[in-house]
């Protein structure tokens, strides 16, 4: 990649910077900056390097790994409190959402300025926020156009810091204002692992009309099982 690069743009520079070190048993990982220079422009990405243990008497090792890490919009993505791009607004482009989750304390159970607010924040900041109350983050879900106005709607599957019963809630843009689309009851433990069955929650099946999953407690089977049903929306 390096000499691809040199080729490229004879220009190019590249520095590594250590960051801080592991020592295990069998391996040492070592994780440093890249910092690539290109045309004067800079761009640092953050890189493991992992030496396995070969001789232990004779302290040698072998390099069996070298990579860069994800980056961090990357790996919110991967745990969906980063959303992948939609139009939220119906202008023709493209943005993406954020969940902004309040600063906790753990061992007190509670949110450190007093109200567990989370927020949905879009990278268009033309478009409102969006606040949760009584939630401490939550995973995303796009949820396309139900309402055929042009503006996508999304979904947060909220979390809490106890109990199995959670909420899933679906906004949709009005007139430049978030409002409530349907609010479901869900198993916030289940759906959580289950990417399919979150994305089965809310289905559009016709024009202005969605089927919804909700959870209710059925006493016979002594748990959880999804009612659906289907809603008319404006």
């Amino acid at each position: 990649m390096k000499a691809a690069a040199l080729q490229k743009s004879p220009d190019y520079i590249q520095k590594s910077t250590f960051v801080e070190d592991f020592i295990y048993n069998d391996r040492i990982e070592v994780f440093f900056d890249k910092t690539f220079t290109i045309s004067g422009k800079s761009n640092t990405v953050r890189s493991i390097l992992i030496l396995a243990r070969i001789d232990t008497a004779k302290s040698e090792f072998k390099i069996i790994e070298e990579s860069d890490l994800p980056s961090k919009k990357y790996l919110k993505k991967q745990d969906k409190t980063i959303s992948n791009d939609a139009d939220f607004n119906g202008d023709g482009k493209k943005e993406y959402a954020e969940i902004i989750a309040p600063k906790i304390i753990e061992e007190e159970m509670n949110c450190a300025n007093g109200d567990c607010i989370t927020e949905i924040k879009f990278s268009d900041n033309s478009i409102k926020n969006i606040e949760i109350n009584n939630c401490i983050g939550g995973m995303l879900e796009l949820e396309g156009d139900l309402n055929n106005d042009g503006a996508e709607e999304i979904g947060i599957l909220d979390d809490w810091f106890t109990s199995r019963w959670g909420r899933y809630i679906v906004y949709t843009n009005k007139n430049s204002t978030w409002q409530v689309l349907t609010t479901l009851s869900v198993d916030r433990f289940t759906v959580m692992d289950d990417a399919k069955l979150r994305s089965s929650l809310v289905r559009k099946i016709g024009k202005n009309k969605v089927e919804i999953s909700n959870y209710i407690w059925n006493d016979e089977q002594a748990d959880m099982i999804i009612k659906k049903s289907i809603i008319t929306i404006p």
